[in-house]
C-alpha cells in the first residue's frame, strides 16, 4: 500500500524564528491551506493516521481524516532546537549558524537534539509501520527530510538543499519516497 506524508500548514507567529518543538498554533490561513491539501488527496481512505503531537500537525490530521482515529506519536515531533528555540535567526551568531550548516549530521543544538537523535526516533517509527496499509502521516519538515534519508538512502546534506513548503506532500510506495505531484 501507500504511506502519505504531509507537512503541517503555516504556523502562527513563526516568521523569521528558529522553531522546532514549540507548540505553535496554525495561522489564520489554515482552512484554505487544508482545503488545498484535501484536494490533492481526493477519495483517499486511510487505514491508519499518525500525527506529531504539536497543534500545527494534529489540527491538520483531524481535518484530513476526520472519521479516523488519529494516533499521536511523539517520535514525529520536530527537532528540539534547544537554546535556539523561538530565537530570531538574526539573533543567532552567524558562526553558530554556519557551524550548523557545515556539520548538520553531527551538530547538536545547544541543549537540544542532533540529527542522529531525530533519525533514531524517526527510523524506529518507520520500522514499526504496517506497510501493507494505506497510511497518512502528518509531521514536520525535519521529520520528512529525515524520512527521505532513511527511505531513499540519501544524505542529510542532499535533502537539506530541498526547500519544503508548508502543506507539501510525499508518498512512499514500493520502498521509494517521492513528492506527490500537483
Amino acid at each position: 500500500m501507500t504511506i502519505y506524508i504531509v507537512r503541517h500548514t503555516i504556523p502562527r507567529g513563526a516568521q523569521g524564528l528558529c522553531y522546532g518543538q514549540t507548540d505553535l498554533d496554525v495561522d489564520v490561513t489554515f482552512q484554505d491551506e487544508a482545503n488545498q491539501i484535501k484536494s490533492k488527496l481526493p477519495g483517499r481512505s486511510f487505514e491508519l493516521v499518525y500525527s506529531s503531537p504539536l497543534k500545527r500537525c494534529l489540527k491538520l490530521a483531524r481535518e484530513l481524516a476526520p472519521d479516523n482515529h488519529i494516533t499521536v506519536d511523539h517520535r514525529l515531533i520536530e527537532v528540539n532546537c534547544g537554546d535556539w528555540e523561538m530565537v530570531s535567526w538574526d539573533d543567532i551568531p552567524q558562526e553558530a549558524v554556519d557551524n550548523w550548516a557545515d556539520m548538520m549530521t553531527t551538530f547538536s543544538f545547544p541543549n537540544g537534539e542532533s540529527f542522529s537523535d531525530v533519525r533514531e526516533r524517526v527510523a524506529h517509527f518507520y520500522r514499526e509501520l504496517d506497510h501493507s496499509k494505506e497510511i497518512l502521516v502528518v509531521a514536520h519538515a525535519g521529520v520528512i527530510k529525515t524520512l527521505q534519508t532513511i527511505v531513499n538512502k540519501v544524505t542529510l546534506k542532499e535533502v537539506m538543499r530541498i526547500r519544503l513548503g508548508y502543506g507539501v506532500m510525499f508518498f512512499i510506495e514500493d520502498g521509494i519516497m517521492k513528492a506527490l505531484p500537483d
